[in-house]
């Protein structure tokens, strides 16, 4: 038996194996009940930054049903997240003067213990070839034009990220 569940103006999958570990905590849809700092949400994906911002506007596109693989997406999935990047896009270079956005699907930290439990969900990186000012902090980015260095940390304030969403939500 299969069993598909609806709401309103949304159709979610049948349940699939990965479903089956949703008892296990799944730090996305912890995420997913109550998301802070959000740029943009539709009705298949959630948008938004943390306090580690590395690279400014560094954001989280995530799924707001519980699928683990790029695979499972529906086209209707595939087509929303496109208009997503193309809104993103279009926001930081207005905003934040951005010349390129990186965005990446590393689900890696799902695989480290069994039972895995992975959500989709993809890693946003503006990039900005000069220093950007944003509630008195510079954000620089001193490997423009290379892969991302994954472990830059820059923890900022509550109030840099409010004006970070801000100024992105317009």
């Amino acid at each position: 038996m299969v069993l598909t569940f609806c709401i309103p103006r949304v159709v979610l999958k049948p349940i699939s194996l990965y479903n089956k570990f949703m008892e296990k905590k799944c730090d996305a849809c912890e995420y997913l009940k109550a998301p802070t700092n959000q740029i943009l949400t539709t009705n298949y994906w959630s948008v938004g930054i943390g306090n580690n911002q590395p690279y400014l506007g560094r954001a989280y596109c995530t799924l707001k049903q519980h699928i683990g693989k790029l695979g499972d997406l529906s086209k209707d999935e595939w087509d929303d997240l496109q208009a997503i990047f193309r809104d993103l896009e279009q926001r930081y270079k207005k905003v934040f003067g951005a010349d390129v956005i990186n965005v990446e699907c590393n689900m890696n930290h799902a695989f480290k213990a069994e039972p895995f439990n992975p959500h989709v969900h993809w890693h946003i990186y503006p990039r900005y070839k000069s220093p950007v000012e944003v509630g008195g902090v510079i954000f620089e980015d001193p490997l423009f034009g290379s892969h991302i260095d994954e472990d830059l940390v820059n923890v900022v304030d509550n109030k840099v990220v409010e004006e970070i969403v801000s100024k992105l939500k317009g």
